[in-house]
């Protein structure tokens, strides 16, 4: 069937069993050709990469952008999808493409075709950077942190050896920031493990 996850299926209970007219027959692909773009300039924005999901995120497929911001994403289904474009590298949001509403845009692909002439912003991006320091004031090392927005999203890094981290492509947003340390050695000094 032309569709991007299972709906039907064949029967063969015991070994030996032979199935008769189990035809394949794929359906002509679609292709989404979208530009991504700065959403305050316009401009696009080169090599960045997108991953497309069906409308249950349970298939994705991905591409990176060319040097002219041109995204491609081939071998589909015709149906609806959300695109999630990571933009961190130049400086923009890691994040679904919005629509008008602040909710991931549905992109609606025709089966058979070639969906072109798409063009999707993206906004600039934040990012939270801090030092994680003992209660004596020496960097602690190899912390994770991890920042959660209320709709779910999560965005993670590590503390470096000076207990400075950094997490970038951060759509703008209310994100809370956890940080975790459990000591590699057991002689090591403890701190809690969870500080929000």
């Amino acid at each position: 069937p032309d569709a991007d996850r299972p709906t039907e299926f064949l029967s063969a209970p015991a070994e030996g069993d032979a199935l008769e007219d189990a035809d394949l027959r794929p359906p002509a692909e679609a292709r989404l050709v979208a530009t991504i773009v700065d959403a305050e300039t316009g401009e696009a924005i080169p090599e960045l990469s997108g991953l497309l999901y069906n409308d249950t995120r349970t298939v994705g497929r991905g591409d990176a952008a060319d040097a002219d911001g041109v995204l491609i994403i081939d071998g589909l289904h015709g149906g609806a999808y959300s695109l999630y474009v990571w933009g961190e590298s130049g400086g923009f949001a890691d994040d679904w493409v919005l629509g008008d509403d602040g909710q991931p845009l549905v992109i609606l692909v025709e089966a058979g075709a070639d969906n072109t002439g798409l063009e999707f912003g993206l906004s600039r991006a934040g990012s939270v950077r801090g030092t994680i320091v003992g209660e004596d004031g020496q960097p602690l090392p190899g912390a994770t942190v991890v920042l959660r927005r209320g709709d779910g999203e999560l965005a993670a890094g590590m503390s470096s050896r000076d207990g400075r981290y950094a997490i970038g492509g951060l759509p703008a947003g209310t994100w809370t920031v956890q940080a975790g340390l459990e000591p590699l050695c057991p002689g090591d000094p403890g701190v809690v493990t969870t500080y929000w």
